[in-house]
């Protein structure tokens, strides 16, 4: 198993990198592609299909123990979707987790690793219950509690919650035995279960204010839910920048760009740059250091981790932080943050991203940096 996470860990790297300039690239194209109506479902579909790679390298990165938790406001019936096709090849050949959103979906903030880690667990489960791992469904609902309400794993404080309920067609649960399955280590599955799932699942669950609440009918079929807070997305003020419009915060402003993978520095010196960067790359962190050292002056050093050479991304970050502290700095990593120290973790940015996330990214660096710098 060490062994397989390390080539997990490795092939999960290399293909982010690819899909941070596959990602990139079809999304400068929609300027080009204008209106026509072939091209831009041609786009859809790359942005698609890049979106679902980016969800195998980071479930890659999960097997690997390489990804830190990463809390953010998820469209839940979004997320849903698009786990569906990787849940159901959980089942057996032919079937197929049946998947009921509601019209408007709501959203969450959560990881969204634990998030796809606890929907694997449920559908497992559910699968190994019902006969010929057939009829399995997926639902998502709303609601609205007015007060404090017990549940199985707790009690829910009063607010909005978004219930995801994974439903088998087994042979149910005692009732007896019902109250017990939360519990570590107990298990329904004679000599095959761990009695780890579900409580993870409602560990999780309760991380983020939400619970657990399992249901069953014998000779029915067992129904384990999720209770999630449902959170109200920050509003965007202006609007998404276009991938060709200039950036004001980006005008005049300086970034060292340091990264030894040629095809990921043209597609990052090229988006800076049409943001309203000037950007310089170079390929070496020792390169780099030198640069600093002799005076020359950045707003913002960008840098990979893993570079050739005797420093690496963090020792890069080290340095400046220690000698040139006016200095910007933002970490990039293909491997959702292994190898960066805790107090370096709030500067990552995880691959892939596309150009949006890349300008946003720098942007709001560069404020956070100028406002630390001004309180000294």
């Amino acid at each position: 198993m060490e062994t397989l996470g390390r080539v997990s860990g490795s092939v999960a790297h290399d293909f982010n990198n690819l899909l941070t300039v596959i990602l990139g690239e079809a999304d400068m194209l929609r300027d080009v592609l204008g209106e026509n109506p072939i091209a831009g479902r041609s786009h859809g579909n790359l942005m698609d299909a890049a979106n679902r790679a980016s969800g195998i390298a980071r479930r890659l990165l999960v097997m690997a123990h390489h990804r830190p938790r990463k809390v953010e406001v998820l469209p839940l019936d979004m997320v849903l979707r698009e786990s569906r096709p990787w849940l159901s090849d959980l089942l057996v050949d032919g079937a197929a987790v049946e998947l009921s959103p509601p019209d408007v979906g709501p959203s969450i903030k959560c990881d969204r690793g634990q998030l796809e880690a606890s929907l694997l667990n449920l559908v497992s489960n559910a699968r190994d219950a019902s006969p010929n791992g057939e009829g399995v469904s997926l639902s998502l609902s709303l609601e609205a509690l007015d007060g404090p309400t017990p549940v199985d794993s707790g009690t829910f404080g009063p607010g909005r919650y978004a219930v995801v309920s994974v439903s088998d067609s087994g042979q149910g649960i005692a009732p007896n035995l019902l109250p017990r399955v939360l519990d570590p280590l107990y298990t329904t599955k004679a000599g095959a279960g761990t009695g780890l799932g579900l409580p993870l699942v409602a560990n999780f669950a309760a991380e983020i204010g939400g619970g657990v609440a399992p249901r069953s009918e014998p000779g029915v079929g067992t129904k384990v839910s999720i209770w999630l807070p449902v959170v109200v997305p920050e509003r965007e003020e202006g609007g998404e920048m276009a991938p060709g419009v200039e950036s004001p915060e980006g005008t005049q402003k300086r970034i060292l760009l340091v990264e030894d993978e040629p095809l990921v520095g043209r597609f990052v010196s090229r988006t800076l740059e049409r943001g309203g960067f000037k950007v310089t790359l170079l390929d070496s962190a020792d390169v780099a250091c030198v640069r600093l050292q002799g005076g020359e002056t950045f707003d913002l050093v960008l840098t990979d981790i893993g570079l050739p050479g005797n420093m690496d991304g963090v020792d890069l970050a080290r340095w400046i932080a220690r000698e040139r502290p006016e200095i910007a700095v933002l970490i990039s990593s293909g491997l959702g943050g292994t190898g960066v120290p805790e107090d370096l973790e709030r500067v990552v940015l995880p691959k892939p991203y596309d150009g949006r996330t890349l300008v946003a990214a720098v942007t709001e660096q560069l404020a956070t940096h100028a406002a630390w710098v001004a309180a000294r």
